[in-house]
């Protein structure tokens, strides 16, 4: 997505997140990232849909995506959808699961310095 720091600024601001973390996990997508990723996309995409993976060459260019959208547009899509809604769901319940422990673990810290101090 072109411009996606500024995309992911808005919804941080928006939604009260971390603005420098959401800025610095937009950089996991780069031009040098992406045709791995896409690839692992699309073939999640073809497993889930029980199709073949097509053997093609990777190439960076509007045309040959234009070219290629049909046969690989659906499983592309559908893998990219799968993928997005599997890691999101994973890291929302990773860090919730870590600041409930950074929570527990500064209440008993607290309730120690308590007793030291009585």
């Amino acid at each position: 997505m072109p411009m996606q720091m500024v995309a992911a600024a808005l919804v941080a601001i928006r939604f009260n997140a971390n603005l420098p973390l959401s800025l610095a996990l937009v950089w996991f997508s780069n031009p040098l990232t992406m045709p791995a990723i896409f690839y692992f996309e699309y073939l999640v995409g073809t497993w889930l849909l029980d199709m073949p993976p097509l053997a093609f060459e990777y190439e960076l260019s509007f045309e040959w995506f234009k070219e290629k959208l049909y046969e690989i547009g659906l499983p592309l899509f559908l893998g990219s959808f799968v993928c997005g809604v599997v890691l999101a769901t994973t890291g929302f319940f990773s860090i919730n699961a870590l600041w409930k422990q950074n929570v527990i673990k500064r209440w008993r810290m607290r309730q120690q310095d308590r007793r030291k101090k009585a």
